[in-house]
């Protein structure tokens, strides 16, 4: 089982729970790089061993290299600029490795996009997170100190489960994307353990459960987001027009959202700042200011510039370490050029796949990279987990706007297949 036991090692190990072994263990960052680069080296070595002994690995090479700016252009030139915010970074080693876990991230989501199709993903994603939602139920319920934030001064968060992934906003997007996968899986009749769909509900339940219990805000919005664009698979399938008409309505109520959003954030306890957060972009922005076209170095947190630490402690808050926002982060680390064009490269992938989606789509899992596209850019907002971070939901965006620009599974053998379909008791028949 060489390709689903790498494919999850490799998610795991650019999944939060490497930060709460860096917690535990009380690593500093960059050694905890060094440990998530080693674990993903070997688990790549694992993965491709097949194509050293065949010779296919060449093929994988010039996928990456060519095939990838060829499909993906905007894209691509998002992560040249990201490697040439190194020449501007105040920590060039750090930015140099936290590069590599990206290159790796990226190759990975290159692999998804032309070796899975799109049960086989849901599959995999069910494999890599469901151990991880009922490990976290277990130390949350046996071990609360450790599994629950506890003591904290806002209501919202004392008492939240954050599991063995060290934050409820790391607990409730996995939490979401198990949600998404299972109920894509739901239509199919296949008799791999992990995909029958008395299995994938109960599946579906322990990730509404898990979510639930995080109490995350932003995994809310995102299922929410998912789920919606699941059901007007079903419910549209095979009807066009029905389709269009179900997102035309969807995009009016996000329209609504925002205009009255102090409305809708009141709804769950927030107001429209995010909860005291718009003090945190407004440095944000000064900083990003200072170095807008090159940015300040791919990876760095605030408190690894010096300038940006001490305004932290002006703010009463030295232990933020997030920018609580993808999209000002990318721009903080690469300038405002690579955030643009990634914009654009994830709106084109987002146009493609609803076209992709209302051509061919009559069923739930053809809709399923349009959901965790849409769910993903909404996790964007509030977090800096995704836009290019060196973290299994870049694997996963980057897969998606692949499959946008038109690459399909192709080169997945039949032994590949066997050997990512089966596992110890399962069969896919």
């Amino acid at each position: 089982m060489p390709i689903q036991v790498s494919l999850v090692v490799l998610l795991w190990v650019f999944s939060p729970i490497t930060a709460t072994l860096r917690a535990f263990f009380e690593l500093p960052r960059f050694e905890l790089d060094l440990v998530r680069g080693t674990l993903a080296l070997l688990a790549i070595l694992l993965l491709l061993r097949r194509e050293f002994v065949r010779g296919g690995l060449s093929e994988l090479v010039r996928s990456f290299l060519l095939e990838l700016p060829r499909r993906a252009p905007l894209f691509s030139s998002v992560l040249a600029l990201f490697v040439v915010s190194l020449a501007s970074s105040s920590r060039p080693l750090l930015t140099a490795w936290r590069l590599v876990g990206l290159a790796t991230m990226v190759a990975l989501g290159v692999y998804l996009a032309r070796r899975l199709d799109t049960d086989q993903l849901c599959r995999l994603l069910l494999r890599a997170l469901v151990p991880l939602l009922l490990a976290s139920v277990l130390v949350a319920l046996l071990v609360p100190e450790f599994g629950q934030h506890l003591n904290r001064p806002r209501a919202a968060i004392d008492g939240a489960w954050r599991g063995v992934l060290g934050h409820r906003n790391g607990l409730g997007p996995a939490a979401t994307i198990t949600v998404l996968a299972a109920v894509a899986l739901l239509p199919g009749t296949a008799r791999d353990s992990w995909s029958r769909p008395p299995i994938a509900v109960l599946w579906a339940m322990l990730g509404l459960f898990v979510l639930y219990q995080s109490g995350s805000f932003t995994a809310l919005a995102m299922v929410v987001v998912g789920l919606l664009v699941l059901a007007l698979g079903r419910v549209g399938g095979g009807r066009p027009r029905l389709q269009v008409a179900g997102l035309a309505v969807f995009g009016g109520l996000v329209v609504v959202a925002l205009l009255h959003h102090e409305s809708f954030f009141a709804l769950f306890g927030r107001d429209s700042t995010l909860s005291g957060r718009t003090i945190l972009w407004k440095k944000s922005l000064e900083f990003i200011e200072l170095r807008p076209l090159v940015g300040h170095g791919y990876g760095l947190s605030w408190p690894e510039v010096p300038a940006l630490a001490s305004q932290l402690e002006v703010l009463d808050r030295p232990w933020q370490r997030s920018f609580h926002s993808g999209y000002l982060a990318a721009a903080f680390w690469a300038g405002w050029p690579a955030l643009v064009l990634l914009m654009v490269a994830l709106l084109r992938a987002l146009v493609a796949l609803g076209r992709r989606w209302l051509a061919g789509g009559t069923v739930l899992a053809p809709a399923f990279p349009l959901a965790l596209l849409a769910a993903l850019l909404v996790l964007a907002v509030s977090e800096t987990r995704l836009l290019l971070h060196a973290h299994f939901f870049t694997a996963l965006l980057c897969a998606m706007v692949l499959r946008a620009q038109g690459m399909n599974p192709t080169m997945m053998s039949s032994q590949d297949s066997t050997d990512f379909t089966q596992g110890a008791g399962d069969g896919n028949g």
